[in-house]
């Protein structure tokens, strides 16, 4: 991806609508590699910008938006990620959630 982002420090994130399970709308990947982050198993805060654009451009027919999505799988931490919004008036409310790859646990103390 470096040559995407060659101008400025950036991420990329592609969405299609190939997934490996079925029930699954989406599979999305998602490239940070001048953050040091070649590419992202889960990541929270773009799909929900994601849900977000799909809502805006009623990408599914509408801009009620409750899917699965699935990332992470082409590096072998698969991960699945519940998008939801709901539109009130001018203001498009996001909700994501999901489970992951779980690699490290840590204790707050």
């Amino acid at each position: 991806m470096p040559q995407l982002t060659k101008r400025t420090q950036s991420e990329i994130l592609i969405f299609y609508s190939h997934s490996y399970n079925k029930e699954n709308k989406l599979n999305v990947r998602v490239f940070a590699d001048d953050f040091g982050v070649p590419e992202d198993p889960a990541t929270i805060s773009g799909n929900g910008c994601l849900v977000a654009y799909l809502s805006h451009y009623q990408y599914f027919g509408s801009s009620q938006i409750d899917i699965i999505i699935e990332q992470g799988f082409e590096i072998r931490r698969p991960s699945t990620l519940y998008l939801r919004t709901r539109n009130i008036e001018e203001n498009i409310d996001v909700y994501v959630g999901g489970k992951v790859f779980p690699i490290a646990k840590g204790k707050l103390m």
